[in-house]
């Protein structure tokens, strides 16, 4: 039985690495590799562990910790070999949805486990809850969440809403963008910020998700790229190319892209004359073509950063005034503010998407999801439009439009408790816990086993 469940899992993730080579080339398709190689192998070192560790548990309970395993490790396999993937095939959504269910049932396995719920029913909704909740939660509309940075003169203020993160194509179809543009609408926005990873695939195979940005009213609209704009590695040109394909698609459609740029506003949202959306050389620059004559005090720079910021070039760039930095990456906020930047919009964490990844992103990049305060510059990190890594399930955070206003001086608002931050928590005490349940688990299976009558052999 374990070996035929093993030559399965094996053949289950040939398949995905016959996906990855057909659509990414050899860089990911050998990470795949070591997968493939390790799923048979992990299912089967599981069994052998039960078996000689475990003797007196049901074969039932066995199996099922095997599949929990094998589900894992595919589950992995699978967001290797479909991080890439951004086509338009029907089949790629509905086996990515199949793996969120996977993935969600494993993380609920997980928990079910350290906390010690029996296996049968209770354990089985366990699973079954876990995993309605998160894709009912993937599939709400997102939230308005408003947050006030004190950064301005005296009865100043400049309203900017931001979105990102959408991963727009194989899960959230153009309906579901111009629903966004319709909240978006509705907001009194001068400023509309779509910070990164907006779109998955190609241009020419995502014109239909990205038309609807043009119907956005705000005065302005500014694009930065995230970093799954460069994941076209098979693209004409590389990823490189097509990234820039990107911005010159934004650009075309009177969308502002911004690339290690800055446009200067006051604020009513005119633009100053010497916006410089993107920095080639002093002798190539782009320059905006939407001079207007100033009539505001407060000076706004919006630097907008590429997904690798040229962090100090541009900033010592882009002229005077209070600088609101566009990065999709938050692991770049501190050195940004270092640079000489007073408010930085990130967001590409997704909130840490499912328990447990957002107590790791919390500790490797320092932020998760809200508003911080950092020395003497400020830091909000949006928890995602709509998509997500390979799904829209979430599982403890909530999909969001930010609405940031830049106001005078006074106190600043945004900075409360989240679900996600909740997440953090319950992520380290199952990491903490895990080793600790293993340990008493490995005990009582040692006493039951010494007590065991079977075990008392007369030696001769």
């Amino acid at each position: 039985f374990s070996g035929a469940f093993a030559c399965a899992g094996g053949l289950y993730l040939l398949l995905l690495l016959y996906l990855v080579r057909a659509n990414l080339g050899p860089p990911i398709g050998g990470l795949c590799v070591r997968t493939v190689v390790s799923a048979p192998g992990a299912f089967t070192l599981t069994g052998w562990i039960l078996r000689n560790k475990a003797p007196t548990r049901s074969l039932k309970f066995r199996r099922q910790v095997q599949v929990v395993v094998l589900l894992g490790v595919g589950y992995v396999s699978a967001c290797l070999s479909f991080a890439k993937v951004a086509q338009n095939h029907i089949w790629i959504e509905l086996g990515l949805w199949i793996l969120t269910e996977i993935g969600l049932a494993a993380v609920a396995a997980w928990i079910g486990w350290v906390v010690g719920l029996p296996t049968g029913r209770w354990y089985l909704a366990a699973v079954v809850t876990t995993c309605a909740m998160g894709t009912a939660t993937g599939l709400m509309s997102p939230i308005i969440r408003t947050v006030k940075v004190p950064v301005l003169p005296v009865n100043a203020s400049f309203r900017v809403c931001m979105v990102s993160d959408l991963h727009a194509g194989p899960l959230a179809g153009p309906e579901s963008i111009a629903a966004v543009v319709d909240q978006l609408n509705n907001l009194a926005c001068i400023v509309v910020v779509l910070n990164g990873d907006i779109s998955e695939g190609e241009v020419s195979v995502r014109q239909e998700v990205l038309e609807p940005w043009l119907s956005l009213s705000a005065r302005h609209t500014i694009f930065v790229l995230g970093n799954h704009e460069y994941y076209n590695v098979n693209a004409e040109g590389g990823a490189a190319a097509e990234a820039t394909r990107y911005v010159q698609w934004m650009q075309g459609h009177g969308i502002m892209a911004l690339r290690n740029g800055f446009i200067e506003v006051n604020t009513s949202g005119s633009v100053l004359a010497g916006g410089v959306t993107e920095w080639v050389s002093p002798e190539q620059q782009v320059n905006s073509g939407r001079n207007i004559s100033a009539d505001g005090s407060a000076r706004i720079v919006i630097v907008g950063m590429d997904s690798i910021p040229d962090t100090v070039g541009a900033l010592a760039r882009a002229p005077d005034g209070v600088k609101l930095v566009l990065v999709h990456d938050p692991a770049y906020a501190r050195d940004t503010l270092a640079a000489g930047g007073n408010v930085v919009l990130s967001g590409h964490l997704h909130g840490g998407q499912v328990v447990p990844l957002s107590s790791g992103l919390r500790w490797r990049v320092g932020f998760i999801a809200g508003l911080y305060q950092v020395d003497n510059g400020w830091v909000y990190v949006g928890e995602g439009t709509l998509g997500s890594w390979l799904t829209r399930a979430r599982l403890g955070t909530l999909s969001e439009i930010a609405v940031v206003d830049l106001t005078g001086p006074g106190p600043s608002e945004g900075q409360q408790f989240r679900l996600c931050h909740v997440s953090v928590v319950v992520g380290w005490v199952l990491v903490a816990f895990t080793p600790l349940r293993g340990i008493w688990q490995w005990k009582k299976l040692s006493r039951t086993r010494l007590s065991d009558p079977r075990n008392d052999v007369e030696v001769p």
